[in-house]
Order: structure tokens, then sequence, then C-alpha cells
């Protein structure tokens, strides 16, 4: 299966991201916060690289893509290389806050 959790950053969506993960999906994980940019700043240090990472160490394949959900272009840019590079999703998590 290959499942896209928006909003994997932390919180709900990483723990579901990571749950996937143990069932044995890929795992996109989505979100702003990436290693060297932290959009909550540096008191939320979590990142999607992170969340990718424990999917794969829980038996899935994680894929970190950064997105900022608010900006259409980004939003048609991650829809184009899902479709490049999956073909599909067979589950979509949206777990964003716009906040």
């Amino acid at each position: 299966r290959v499942a896209l959790v928006a909003g994997a950053t932390r919180g709900c969506g990483r723990a579901i991201a990571v749950t996937l993960g143990e069932c044995g999906a890929t795992v996109i994980c989505t979100g702003r916060s990436v290693r060297g940019s932290l959009a909550s700043g540096p008191q939320r240090p979590e990142t999607i690289d992170e969340t990718a990472e424990m999917v794969t160490k829980a038996g899935g394949k994680g894929i970190a893509i950064r997105c900022d959900h608010c900006k259409r272009e980004e939003l048609a840019q991650l829809a184009e290389r899902v479709k490049h590079e999956f073909g599909h999703l067979d589950i979509l998590v949206n777990d964003l806050w716009g906040g």
C-alpha cells in the first residue's frame, strides 16, 4: 500500500505514519519542517525526515517530501510527484494544522 500523511511532522500525524509503517506501507510524510529548516522554530525540532526514518525503522518505507499545503503550487508539485513515482495512493491522511 502507498499512503500519504499530510502533517506527519509530529503528534497524531507522526503516530499514524509510523503505524502505517508497522503494517508495511510505503508512507509519504509531508509537512513544512525538514532538517535545517524548522517551520515552527527551534522550540519544535521535529521534522518529516525523522518521521520517515521512524516509518522505515517500523518496517515500512518512509519518504519525506516537504510541502506547504497552503500553497497551491506546492500541492500541484506534490500531486505530480506522487503520480509519477507511485502511480496512485491507497490511503490519504489529512492531519494538517494551519495556525
